[in-house]
């Protein structure tokens, strides 16, 4: 039984409704159709004396024959093979989803080189090729240093730096064969690209440069993030969540430079002027809790540069405090310990135990907690979500709930129902 190689097409030219064998350099090319669920294909059986890569680069040699000939495109989709022709299904087109989209971090640059920095990384990122996703990246090199002898300068300095798992574990395998990775990375990668009139050039339908340059894609990928990270001020997610920016990002408007400035450096202040709006708590995604709303807020204290803010009902029914951690970019928030009730059990103040049972439950369900200016609905800061350690969640929850049925049998046995503490 002959072994197969199978390669799907994305294709402007006319694709054949049937099954169509089509003789190519003394080789018998197979174009079958697609459908809904199914890529079309090139399908070639063949002889046992070539490799699977020596059958690869037939096919797309045969695929570039054809794409001259109608002056169309025909892009790679995928490449499978076997005992037999197995057919591929369509990647995933635009199909991954999510109920509950959102992107807190959104960078909008004014600088036209900055705008053309993203643009380029968008492009390469979207390319169906890897050697032009290569060169897109490499292009993002050329708007930080003009020349070829700078660029391969900037890139040397540049790979210690590079924290990508993929991108790293390329550099080790590279750095065994390579004396100058820099050298390496534009010549054989930006000029193979680039050029064809001089070696290296790499060939589009050679196996071996194609997967050179795959496997040096996450490098160069690496270094142009790390050129509009550092060069061109745009942070990457990644940088956001581990400097935790987004969890006191309205505070630090709201209590101003001069403020966080003496408590990033943990020194003692007059806290008796800070004038905080009131200020609601609630889990990130859930529906705002009564007890919570409209707070009044108070600054506290100052420990450590942590500045603690209590937030009281006008009832005086429940209490939360918030720390304000400015040194360490966190917003605290204990939802057991940091929550207080008055001493008596009226209907305000068991509702407010109850929705003090229901944020623990939401957050102990991997919630966040975020914080908003009451009038205006601002978000002052928000947590991670929880991550509990050594706790039997499902126990937790299933206690929560039974107190939670405790207090409002509670609640019905007085007469009252459930209501806002403020």
């Amino acid at each position: 039984m002959a072994p197969w190689v199978v390669v799907g097409v994305d294709s402007s030219v006319g694709w054949p409704t049937v099954d169509t064998d089509i003789e190519f350099s003394g080789h018998t090319m197979t174009l079958r159709p697609g459908s809904r669920e199914l890529v079309p294909t090139v399908a070639f059986a063949y002889p046992a004396a070539l490799t699977f890569d020596e059958a690869l680069l037939i096919v797309r040699r045969f695929m570039s024959s054809l794409a001259w000939v109608e002056r169309s495109a025909v892009r790679e989709e995928g490449v499978t093979g076997g005992s037999h022709p197995i057919r591929l299904g369509w990647p995933l087109r635009g199909n991954v989803i999510t109920h509950n989209f959102r992107r807190d971090y959104l960078p909008a640059p004014e600088d036209r080189r900055v705008r053309l920095a993203l643009a380029l990384y968008r492009e390469a990122l979207g390319v169906n090729s890897v050697a032009y996703a290569f060169l897109g990246f490499f292009k993002i090199i050329n708007l930080v240093k003009e020349t070829g002898r700078e660029q391969k300068e900037w890139i040397n300095t540049a790979l210690p730096c590079i924290k990508d798992h993929r991108a790293v574990e390329r550099k080790a395998e590279l750095a065994k064969t390579e004396s100058d990775l820099a050298a390496y990375l534009y010549e054989s990668g930006r000029c193979a690209v680039a050029h064809a009139y001089s070696e290296p050039i790499a060939d589009p339908e050679d196996v071996a440069d194609r997967t050179r340059l795959a496997k040096d894609l996450p490098l160069i990928q690496a270094l142009a993030e790390h050129a509009i990270e550092s060069k061109f001020g745009v942070q990457s997610q990644g940088t956001v969540w581990r400097e935790h920016l987004y969890h006191l990002d309205g505070f630090r408007t709201l209590l101003g430079a001069e403020t966080v400035d003496k408590l990033k450096r943990k020194e003692s202040f007059d806290i008796s002027a800070l004038r905080l709006p009131a200020m609601s708590l609630r889990v990130r995604d859930k529906d705002q809790l009564p007890s919570f709303a409209g707070l009044t807020a108070t600054a506290e204290a100052v420990e450590e540069g942590v500045l603690w803010v209590v937030c009281r009902t006008q009832s005086g029914t429940l209490e939360a405090a918030i720390g304000l951690d400015l040194p360490n970019e966190l917003l605290l928030f204990d939802p057991e310990k940091g929550v207080g009730f008055g001493p008596d059990m009226a209907p305000a103040s068991i509702s407010a135990r109850i929705d003090s049972l229901q944020m623990l439950k939401d957050l102990l369900c991997n919630g966040a907690l975020e914080v908003l200016a009451a009038e205006t609905g601002t978000r002052l800061g928000r947590t991670d979500p929880y991550i509990g350690h050594n706790i039997d969640l499902a126990g937790s929850v299933a206690n929560i709930d039974r107190l939670i049925e405790q207090l409002r049998a509670t609640l019905g046995e007085i007469g009252g129902e459930a209501v806002s503490s403020n």
